[in-house]
């Protein structure tokens, strides 16, 4: 699941700046994802699912800088291009 999402979800762009790059973007949204499919309903909720998770997630994502902050799950989901994100969504969920 998580190789077919990294294949459709790399033509998001990132526009963060490289400084502040701990976790990679698309380890954030695959965690988001994740996190919004069992469940998770706020920012806090998704850090709290990726953190009791960080064990199995660790064994898919680049996890060295350990799991996001609500904050950081936030503010980098919040800044993408919502409508390509919608179609890399819907195209991952029709594959």
């Amino acid at each position: 699941m998580a190789n077919k999402l990294l294949d459709i979800f790399r033509q998001i762009e990132d526009n963060r700046r490289d400084l502040s790059k701990l976790h990679q973007l698309n380890d954030i949204l695959i965690m988001a994802i994740i996190a919004v499919i069992c469940g998770a309903d706020t920012w806090n909720d998704i850090e709290a699912y990726c953190k009791s998770k960080e064990e199995w997630l660790s064994k898919l994502l680049n996890l060295e800088y350990g799991i996001p902050s609500h904050d950081t799950f936030n503010r980098v989901i919040s800044a993408i291009d919502s409508k390509l994100f919608e179609r890399c969504f819907i195209k991952w969920v029709l594959s």
